[in-house]
Order: structure tokens, then sequence, then C-alpha cells
């Protein structure tokens, strides 16, 4: 029988501190393990953590005895050898240490340590789910007593490694991290119309509509009614207002039936991700100016990695980088378009989405983590058919892109791309930068006023220099 190999992973875990640690693989995991996944490991005292393998390995440590990886919590890596190679340029550029550049880069969800308090998703209601004994007890218990951290439930169930299970019930939205819930972002609701309650007893209702349908004052009324039963009736839920209009009801009618109780308004959920907009329009056309700006910015880019467009506001920079997307959209390749403030995003997202639909995606601290944790992992399958376009504010340049192909930085000279606190305080223009050197794209850094360096780089012939009026 031929003998067993020992091997150790080199382990980065989200804590403020250089270096890497190093944990012994137990037998069983040999040929599972792989590097960029995540695992548990002990790490202090009577502490369990989730960390990032970095790197496989047969060295023996020398000062200590290794400890053994508690459990493999990914089948498959959730970050890319390019995505580490960034984090560590940004932990020696910027002098932070690399558990904190992991601990900015990744969503909360993706981290679970002892210490992290779970509460109740605020959403669940205990319809609709399949859960075991381990589960209930710890549903239980957090009804009791609001909130629980890892160690606690660990001693509830009496098992030492209980992240597998959390992350089973975080994945479900059973329970969420007090962290997440933090950075929770309010969910976007829209105005829907159904009938009330009372006048969903049929008799009811056909006694009201025989009641107006002879009165041509209340003929607005009327068609408006059935409008919404109709498609109401279609979906078995209650309607857009938008939708109600676009097929003929009346808005002041509408609100009449509401007063007098006849229908309700409700606010509906939707996730920001499925929300827009399907149809693809034809993209505008350039005008000559544009157009000369567009083929500047593409001879540019033959011979310079970043070009600066100097665009009045007004100017019409929004409609080049249309044409540059869609370029780099039929190439195959993914596009990063980074925005100063997530107040923006909107706006935009409502722009862009009539041309280019589910191929964009939007990530940004303040979408809660099941939409953050979707773009990641459909950015890391390098899916072909949906988020290929990302917008988001700075913390977007650590997705584990592929095939990027462009970077828009909008509005370049903002302060906002730098992070002040808390470590690493970083410039998200610079990475990008960093990135697309990596993924070997090109920069387009887009402004009315440039920032001080971008022009003197720019002037200097070390980036291209377009101008737009």
């Amino acid at each position: 029988m031929s003998e067993r190999k020992t091997f150790f992973a080199n382990i980065l875990i989200p804590v403020p501190v250089h270096e890497v640690f190093t944990y012994r693989i137990p037998f069983e995991m040999n040929g599972h393990v792989m590097f960029g996944q995540r695992v548990i490991v002990p790490f202090g005292k009577s502490k369990l953590q989730t960390g990032i393998i970095v790197e496989i390995h047969e060295r023996i440590p020398k000062n200590y005895q290794a400890k053994y990886i508690e459990y493999l919590l990914d089948d498959e890596p959730i970050i890319t050898n390019s995505q580490f190679k960034l984090w560590k340029w940004i932990s020696s550029y910027y002098m932070s240490p690399l558990g904190d550049v992991m601990n900015a880069s990744l969503p909360a969800n993706f981290k679970l340590s002892s210490e992290t308090v779970i509460i109740l998703h605020p959403d669940f209601d205990g319809i609709g789910h399949k859960i075991d004994e381990k589960s209930k007890l710890i549903i239980d218990s957090l009804e009791v007593k609001d909130q629980l951290n890892l160690k606690e439930i660990s001693e509830l169930l009496g098992i030492k490694t209980v992240q597998p299970i959390i992350k089973k019930l975080i994945e479900n939205n059973i329970v969420i991290s007090q962290e997440a819930l933090k950075e929770r972002y309010s969910p976007k609701t829209v105005s829907c119309y159904q009938v009330s309650e009372t006048f969903k007893d049929t008799d009811l209702m056909n006694e009201f509509i025989s009641s107006i349908e002879n009165k041509s004052q209340k003929k607005k009324q009327l068609d408006s009614l059935l409008i919404l039963i109709n498609e109401s009736s279609k979906i078995n839920n209650a309607v857009l207002k938008k939708t109600l209009v676009e097929k003929g009801a009346n808005l002041s009618s509408l609100m009449t039936l509401e007063k007098n109780g006849i229908i309700e308004t409700i606010q509906k959920k939707i996730s920001r991700l499925q929300n827009i907009e399907q149809t693809k329009n034809s993209i505008p056309n350039l005008s000559s100016d544009q157009k000369k700006a567009y083929l500047s910015i593409k001879d540019h880019f033959k011979q310079k990695m970043v070009c600066l467009l100097h665009g009045v506001t007004g100017s019409g920079k929004t409609t080049v980088y249309i044409h540059l997307i869609q370029e780099q959209l039929k190439k195959g390749k993914q596009v990063l378009y980074l925005i100063p403030e997530i107040a923006l995003t909107t706006q935009l997202i409502t722009r862009l989405s009539v041309y280019f639909g589910e191929q964009i995606g939007v990530y940004h601290s303040r979408f809660n983590q099941n939409e953050r944790i979707e773009i990641w992992n459909n950015v890391l399958r390098n899916n072909k058919n949906k988020y290929r376009i990302i917008i988001g504010a700075r913390s977007a340049v650590f997705l584990p892109y592929h095939e990027l192909g462009l970077i828009i930085i909008d509005e370049e000279h903002e302060n906002t791309f730098k992070q002040t606190d808390p470590s690493p305080r970083y410039h998200g223009r610079d990475v990008s930068l960093i990135l697309a050197q990596q993924q070997n794209a090109k920069v387009l850094l887009g402004t009315a006023t440039p920032s001080l360096e971008s022009y003197n780089n720019a002037v200097n012939d070390k980036f291209g220099l377009v101008e737009l009026h």
C-alpha cells in the first residue's frame, strides 16, 4: 500500500494581518481542495473562522504544529488567481493588511466566524421551507433570544462546526448575519392595484358593477375596474399601476375606486436585478462630434491602455460609452462601468437597460447580500448571457472578472472613488488601472473637469486625450 502524502494549505483569513496561516489538510480532503475555496479553520482560542485557500503545498511548518482544516465550504473556488494578485497589489501599494483587503472584497455572507451574530431573516415566515431538526432548534432559539453567535449555536447543537448549517440557512433566506443586515438595502417596491378583500366576493362585485354599468359618468371607472380584474386573473396577483395605464385604465378612476374601497394599493417588493428592462432598442446614432470622439478613442486604444475623454456637460459622453460597450459585447467581453455615487445608478440603469437589457448587473455595498452574491457568482462563472455589463461604485473592482474588455470610469475626478476608512484605503480609479493591466483591458476616463493627475498624464502622452464639445 502506497504511503499517503501530507499536504498543507496556506489560508487567508479576514483579519487585519499581512500574512497567511498554514493548516494541515485532512487525508480525506486530499484531491478535493483547491485554490480559492472557502474552508472553516480553528483560529485563536476556541474560535472558528472562514478563510480562503491561497496555496497548497507539502512544506511542513518549522516552528509550530499545524492545525487541521475543519470543513470545506465550497465545491468550486469563489475567487480567481487574478483576483488574489489584485488583492496582493492593493495590500502592498496601500500598505494595508491582506486580511483587510479580503474583508473589503467579499460580500459579508461569504465570511462566517465564531463571533458572527445571526438573527432571523426579516422576511422569514416559516412557510414553504423544509427544515431539519438542527435548523429548527436554531430557529426556535432565535425566536426566544433574537440573536446568537456561532459559538453559542455550536454549544446549542453540541457540534463543533456549524458554519455549513448556517450557510444553508442564509442561502434559504431563513437567517441573516447582523453585519449583512446593517448593510441591507431597503427593498425596492412598486405600487400595484388589487381588488380589495371585501369585493373579492363575487356577488358583491357583480352588484357593484351592475350599479355603475348604465351610468355614463362612471364608464371610465367600470372600464378601469374590468381591466384590473382581467389582468389580475392572468397572473393571479396584484397588477402594476403602470401596466393598468398601458392597458387603457384611467388613473383618476382607479384612485376613485380605491377611495371607495373597491380596490386597494399594495407595495410589491421586486428584485433590483430582475427589474431591468428586458426589451432592447437599437443603440442611438452618434452625432458628428460624438463619432469623431468615438473613432479617436478607438485609435488611442490601439497604442495606449488608458484614454481620457474630456467632454463638457451635455456633450453626450454616455452615447459614446454605449457604442464602446456594444463593441465589447460583440467581442464576448465584459464591461465595468464605475460611477462615483450609488445614487446615480438608477438613472444610469434606466438609460442603459433600454439597449442592453438583462446583460446589466448592478453591484455596490448597499445592495442586499443575496443580490451581491448572485452578481458575484454570475461573473465568476463567466455567464455569457447575464451581467456582462457591471455598473457599480468603487467596490465593483473586486468582482471575479474573466474577460474584462473595457472599464469606463465616469466623473473620474470625483473623490468618492477613494475609500478613506476603514482599511484598505484605496482609490477605485487607480485600482481599476491595475485590474485593466491584469485583464488586458482598456480604460476610458470620462469627465468634464479632469483630475490634475489624469490631465497631466494625458498631455504628457501617457494617456490618450479626446475632446468632446
